[in-house]
């Protein structure tokens, strides 16, 4: 009963002293509120950049030729070919070739990059068909005269007319436009600039460059770890080129798993150094309150003597601060976590979408984050209203209505 009586008059006076409620809770609220947008964006950007790496592909690792001061050390495409067999843990692999070569069609004539790659490498490089379709391994056998036209190349050849079907002029040599690329927002050669051509094909027009690889991608089973694959894949380079293991520029490992965990471990960090900054914007919000309280309390002096003259008991006066304390910094909390939902859903349904190029996606704030704050809040309200509340224990019924 005590409590609710205490709970009953701190209610009372914050209702009535409506203004000075709200100058109390307003830096509380407020410190809540950039807590969350500081907390939901950082986690938006770790999102974005999330899904552009998997985009790459889980488990993906690059393999390229590689120079010291021992030498140059080309992949030989024989080497490249006979991967797959050579390691169980590669799921799929595919040597790319490139090169650059004028392109025609029509009246139309531009320089574009030519790329040479296997029918796995449409799922190795996760490559969205805007229309039409990719290489099989049928094409790649037979050696069909076919080509996949990334999207900013058809546009620079086609326009806005259909290309599908139709032929493109390399030397004198007719290739059948079998597929379009979507857009791609993550490319590690460029495609949606390049024409790709099968394997095979690649090597009959430019036989010059088929005895070397530029590079090879490849795809991990999931069970396999990459960092002992990435260790047996350098020493049987090592091995077959003649290189020494332990030199690191001999061979180019490229891996996106290795790559994300840096940026993941990056973001967690700033997460953590955000949630600091939080509790700091919430202490500093809580110390205002307990001045704000100490003001209150001396302004009320008259109040609490004649509370303690009708023989209202400490505990009851204790309590009755620190409900208003605890009160205004519930409420102020709710608040601010309740404005700061709400404009987090606002970002991710009007803004979210227009920054998609910046690598921003979805703004999120963990449930336990905010059930944690409203927590921390709980506990240093009540830490914040013990010193007022010993404030007003220590006033002296005679001296303050002596001096009235």
């Amino acid at each position: 009963m005590c409590v609710l009586h205490a709970l009953k008059e701190a209610y009372q006076r914050l209702t009535t002293h409506t203004t000075q409620t709200l100058s109390m809770g307003f830096g509380l609220l407020w410190a809540v509120f950039i807590w969350m947008l500081l907390l939901a964006v950082g986690n938006g950007f770790h999102n974005g950049v999330s899904e552009v790496f998997a985009k790459y592909g889980a488990k993906t690792i690059t393999i390229r030729r590689g120079s010291s001061a021992g030498g140059h050390y080309p992949i030989p495409a024989a080497i490249a070919a006979n991967l797959s067999q050579s390691f169980h843990t590669i799921q799929h692999s595919s040597p790319i070739l490139q090169s650059k070569h004028p392109i025609s069609y029509a009246t139309q004539k531009v320089t574009a990059p030519i790329l040479g790659c296997a029918p796995c490498y449409a799922v190795l490089a996760n490559l969205p068909i805007q229309e039409g379709r990719f290489f099989t391994p049928r094409d790649e056998r037979v050696g069909h005269n076919i080509c996949i036209l990334g999207i900013n190349m058809k546009e620079k050849l086609f326009g806005h007319a259909a290309a599908i079907g139709q032929y493109i002029f390399l030397r004198d040599i007719g290739l059948q436009v079998v597929g379009v690329l979507d857009t791609l927002e993550a490319s590690l050669y460029g495609e949606s600039n390049a024409i790709l051509l099968p394997h095979s094909l690649f090597k009959a027009i430019f036989p010059q460059r088929s005895h070397d690889v530029d590079a090879i991608r490849l795809t991990l089973v999931p069970t396999a770890r990459e960092a002992v694959v990435e260790k047996q894949l350098r020493a049987y380079f090592a091995r077959h080129l003649h290189f020494d293991v332990n030199d690191t520029q001999a061979l180019g490992l490229f891996s996106i798993a290795k790559h994300a965990d840096r940026f993941h471990k990056l973001f967690n960090n700033i997460a953590i150094f955000n949630t600091i900054i939080g509790i700091c914007l919430l202490i500093t919000g809580m110390v205002g309150m307990s001045n704000m309280m100490l003001v209150t309390i001396q302004e009320r002096r008259n109040e609490m003597a004649i509370r303690n003259v009708l023989g209202s008991r400490s505990i009851d006066i204790m309590s009755m601060i620190v409900c208003e304390v605890v009160m205004v910094t519930l409420v102020a909390g709710i608040i601010g976590f309740g404005g700061g939902f709400a404009l987090i859903q606002l970002f991710n349904r009007w803004v979210v979408p227009l920054c998609k190029t910046y690598y921003l996606s979805t703004l999120t704030f963990p449930p336990e984050y905010m059930l944690s704050g409203l927590g921390l809040i709980m506990v240093t309200s009540c830490v914040a209203g013990m010193l007022p509340a010993m404030r007003a224990l220590q006033i002296k019924p005679i001296e303050a209505l002596g001096n009235k």
